[in-house]
Order: structure tokens, then sequence, then C-alpha cells
């Protein structure tokens, strides 16, 4: 429980970072109330973005103090000019009038599936401090952990000093820094996390309801739905550390409702400029984020202009608008990186699996039927919703559904229409799995409303329904709860452990041994999380390294410290007092594939042990004095 209410508590101060700056903006343009709440996120990240990457440029560090400022001025004159603006025009017939009651009501339906989604990822975690050690969190804790040092939070080079990249979606990892002053880099991270998952997802999916045509319950409902596939957030987000996605996912409903409202208003052109902004705002989270937007925003502009032409609307016009997203989505399709980054290798499916994935939202363990409910009751809102007339969130789907599918053919034209995400399916699946549950929430809707037409107590009826939606996702928690505890679990992890409880503990409170040292070792040893849990500075602080560079040198070859000039030449470059890390408890054969030269390390000439931490030996290196 102690977990739980610490993590509901940081989750809600990141979402106030989140919401505010960006609804004050859009408050100020005088928008309807659905779409301020919907698009915020997405503005706040943008504005991140664009403080950071400015930053440099400007000699201005990203600080927790910098930040907060940039967000508070923002949030300041957004309400500022806002208020203005609304000086002279009466409240009740003002443009974003009825903003607070649309609020609390989003947030009232949103609390439980956040409650919910927040306590089976802290069920599965153990501790708000745990450290996710799966695939990319290695890299992911070090860059809040540089971003904290530096104060260089670019996505154009904040990166850098880890994995040589010149670029990198570090936006989330910049938030994340917010908290640092008050709580350790892993639960910043942690923290940062359960925003994305149990707050902006469950937001942006009630928002994308109700532009839709939902009714209040029906956005709860959909809140709860949100979360309740292994697909999206536990798959992704803690088995995969995928959190620059994962944020972008999140983002996507909130940020798509701004168009979908200006095309039922029939406003093309507003709606064009919408489809500009949110993806260019997504793709601040990640590009990939950014391209599925945007190809999404081609598909329902594209089908508004068709529409139109065939109502016998201004054609020339929209013949234009047709051919520009068609020459969108053309130019995606010729883009050499794009279609070799599709190419990227991943796991191997057939086109029954996908099929099985798109229509069923089949998981990875469970049984195929296991969402099986969600998935029939979001293909019902399709035709019920193309029957209404209401076809945008219909070709979403589509959208959705398509991509995954194009995941099939990596490396090839249409294959770059994925390309941004790495031709990830799992990425696509997480996007589909969401908006299933909006389409899955208006299905409901639809029924209730059929079969208790002129009923006074409707309301009550969709009271229990959000319940049983909600109890629902708890249900799956079951399921789902295993895939948070292959990251954070230490007797769960399907890997060797980074770092047992113990050995954190011990860092955790010898921080001063490591003062001034470079630390080399394996980074899954533990080593690399050096500079996340110490004051030390780590050679290998990500997973990959660059075969043409020193650091690849020294993995292959610091066994060979004695015999190899080399390797004391780049240990004395990198500066410091060097440190070796050695975990008696690591497996030389997995060590062998891609750091051979921690293996059979002979320490009984040229090193000085510094201290034992359980099973961890630190040796200050004095071959290369």
């Amino acid at each position: 429980m102690h977990t739980l209410l610490v993590l509901l508590a940081l989750a809600l101060a990141i979402a106030l970072v989140l919401y505010a700056p960006g609804m004050a903006i859009l408050w100020a343009l005088r928008l309807a109330p659905v779409v301020v709440i919907a698009a915020a996120p997405a503005v706040s990240v943008a504005l991140v973005t664009a403080a950071t990457t400015l930053g440099p440029l400007t000699g201005l560090r990203w600080t927790p103090v910098t930040g907060t400022v940039v967000l508070v001025v923002a949030t300041a004159l957004g309400a500022a000019v806002g208020l203005l603006r609304r000086r002279h025009q009466s409240p009740p017939h003002a443009p974003g009038a009825g903003l607070l009651p649309e609020v609390l009501g989003t947030a009232l339906v949103s609390a439980p599936a956040t409650v919910v989604v927040i306590g089976i990822m802290a069920s599965g975690m153990g501790r708000f401090g745990s450290i996710l050690q799966n695939h990319d969190a290695l890299l992911h804790l070090n860059l809040i952990s540089e971003i904290a040092e530096s104060g260089n939070g670019s996505l154009l080079g904040a990166s850098t000093p880890i994995n040589d990249g010149a670029f990198y979606p570090s936006t989330f990892h910049a938030v994340a820094v917010l908290l640092t002053p008050v709580v350790s880099v892993p639960t910043a991270f942690n923290a940062v996390s359960a925003c994305v998952v149990a707050v902006l997802a469950p937001v942006g999916v009630a928002a994308l309801v109700r532009v839709c045509g939902g009714r209040l319950w029906t956005a709860g409902v959909g809140a709860a739905l949100a979360c309740c596939t292994m697909w999206f957030p536990y798959y992704l987000m803690f088995f995969h550390a995928q959190v620059p996605a994962g944020l972008a996912i999140a983002l996507i409903p909130g940020a798509l409702v701004p168009l979908v409202h200006r095309l039922s208003e029939n406003r093309l052109w507003a709606a064009l400029a919408w489809a500009v902004i949110t993806a260019a705002a997504v793709g601040c989270a990640h590009p990939g984020g950014g391209q599925w937007v945007l190809n999404a925003s081609c598909l329902l502009l594209a089908t508004a202009g068709a529409r139109g032409i065939a109502r016998g609307a201004h054609w020339p016009a929209r013949m234009l608008l047709l051919a520009g997203c068609l020459a969108v989505l053309v130019a995606q399709t010729t883009t050499p990186l794009l279609r070799l980054m599709s190419a990227y290798t991943g796991e191997k499916h057939g086109l029954r699996t996908r099929l099985e994935q798109v229509l069923l939202l089949a998981p990875r363990e469970g049984g195929t039927w296991l969402y099986l409910p969600l998935a029939l009751l979001a293909l019902a809102g399709l035709v019920l919703l193309l029957r209404q007339g209401r076809p945008e969130l219909p070709i979403l789907w589509a959208t959705g559904a398509s991509l995954v599918m194009l995941t099939l053919v990596k490396g090839t034209s249409w294959g770059a229409l994925t390309g941004a995400w790495w031709g990830d399916y799992g990425r696509y699946l997480a996007v589909l799995a969401v908006l299933a549950a909006a389409l899955a929430a208006l299905s409901i809707q639809t029924v209730v409303e059929t079969l208790l037409a002129g009923r006074r107590w409707r309301a009550v009826v969709g009271v229990l329904v959000v319940v049983a939606a909600v109890w629902w996702n708890a249900y799956l928690g079951g399921w789902n709860r295993i895939w948070v505890m292959h990251g954070y679990d230490y007797y769960s992890l399907l890997h060797h452990a980074w770092l047992n409880p113990e050995e954190q503990l011990a860092l955790e409170t010898h921080t001063d041994l490591f003062g001034g040292t470079v630390v080399y070792g394996a980074p899954e040893s533990g080593a690399g999380l050096i500079p996340v849990l110490t004051q030390g500075d780590a050679v290998h602080r990500h997973a990959s390294i660059e075969s043409a560079s020193d650091d690849w040198y020294i993995a292959y070859h610091f066994n060979e410290l004695d015999t190899d000039p080399r390797v004391c030449e780049i240990i004395r470059t990198k500066g410091g007092v060097p440190v070796l890390y050695a975990d008696s408890s690591d497996n030389d054969e997995d060590l062998e594939v891609f750091y051979p030269g921690y293996v059979g390390i002979d320490t009984s000439t040229g090193f000085e042990l510094l201290a034992e931490l359980g099973t961890t030996s630190v040796f200050r290196i004095t071959a290369c004095d």
C-alpha cells in the first residue's frame, strides 16, 4: 500500500507538470474544453522539448529549478492571456466555457483506472524505488542521471555521452529530472512511467470517447479499458522498457481529439493545421508516434475530403488536400532511411498470428481468447459508428490495424510506413489496444441507451458499467502483473539480474566509495548503474557498443591490460580513479557474448581491493598507474 500511495502521489505531481502548461495555452486559444484537456499533455511535451533543445544554444541548463520556472511561466502567461481575452465576453457563451466541470468530470471517471493500474504496477515492482532491469532501462536510467548532472536535456545530444548518438528522444527523461531533488533516479523513472500509463493514457482515451459522442460515464469505461491489455502498458513499458515510445502512445488518443473535433465541425483546413501540430507534438515524445499520427491524419483528411467531393463541396481545394495526403504517404515509402529502420530485426510472426493480434488482441501469454470481450465490443463499435455516419474512430482503428500488418513486410516501401518505430509490431499493437478501448466504450453506450431508451436510471446503469469495466481491468491485472514482475522482481526476471535487492541497497549506502571513480565492468553486472545510484561514473552505461569505439575495445580486451598497452592508454585517457566492478554471481557465458574482456581477469596483481559488497568486489586498478 505504501508503494501504491507514493507512486500515486508522484504520478499526480508529474501529471500537474504535463497538464497545467498545455491547458493554460490551449485555454488561451479559446478551444473547446474537451480539446483543452485532451491535447494539453502533447503541448506540454512539445514545450519541454523546445526548452531542452534551445537550452544548449542559449546557455540555459535544464535543471529542476529552470525546468519548473519554464513550465510555471508558460502556465502563467497562458492563463493571463486567456483571462484578458475573456474579459469582455459573457462566460456562458465564451469558447472554452465549462472547462472546470469538464476537467473535474474527466478526472472523476478516470480516477478508478489510475488507481487500479498503479496498484498493479506497485504490486509487481515491490517498492517504489525498484530498478527496472530489462532491455533499454539501463540507457533510460543513465540518461536521466546524465541530464540531471549536465543540464543538457536536448534530444539532439543529451544521450551522446552514453551511446555516442546524435539523436535520442529524451523528453521523458527531462521530465523525470524535475523530481530528482526529492527522489532517486529510479523512483523518478518509475513515477513518470506511472503517470504515462495510469494518467495520460486513460484521460486521453476518455477525451477521445467524449469527442466521438460518448457520455461522461462512457468516458470512464474507455479509461478503464485503455490499460487492461498486456500490449499497453505492461509488455511495452515494463518488459521492453520502451518508455519514450510509451509516452508517445499515451499522448496519441488525446492528440487526435482536436483533429476529430474540427472534422466533426466540417472545418477541414483547421483540421489540417491540427494534424501538423499534433504530429509534431507527439513526435517530440518519439518520432514513431509522430509518424503514426501523420499517417492517421492523412487517412482522416483524405476521407473527409473525398466525402466532401461526393457531397458536391468545393472540389478543387479538396482535390489538393487529397493529393497532399497521398504525397505525404508516398514520400515515406520512398525514404531509404525509413525502409532501413523498418527492417530492424525483431520477433518473426506469420500472417495468422498477426491477424489474431489485430482482431483479438491475442496476448503473448494467457491464451488467444483472453481479451475476446474487448475485441468483440471494439469490432461492434466499428460497425455502429460507421452506421451512425461517424467514421473518424473506425478510420483510426483501421490505420492502427494496417500498420500492425505492415510490420510483416520489413525493409520494403510499404514497411517504411512503420520505420520510425523500427517496424516493432508491439508498439503498433499497443496503439491498437488503446483505440479498441474507445471503440468498446462507445459500443457499450449504444447498447445501454438502446435497451434503456427514455429510462431515468440510465445514468445509474452507466455507473454500474464503469464499475464493471474497472473490475475487468483489475481482474486482468493478475495476467498483466507478470510483465511488471519480469522487469522489476528479482525472483521473476527472465535473465540474470543486474542487481539484487541487497546489492542495490549496498550501492545506495556506499555512494561515497565511488566518488571521482570511473568504473569498468559489464554494465549488466551492476557496473552500468553506478552513475544512477552513486557519485561515480561508468564506462559502459548501456547494453550496446559501437564496434569502432574505445569502449568496445575495453569490453573485448580489458583482461589483457597487463600485455596490451592500448588498454592502459584508454584507461588513462578516460581519467578519474579507475575502478573494476566484478560480480562473482555473473554468468561468464553471458559476458563472453558482448563483454569477453571482463571474463577471466587476474586480480592478484595490478588491482587493489577497496570493498566487498555482497557478491561484488570493488578494485582500484593500479596496473595503469
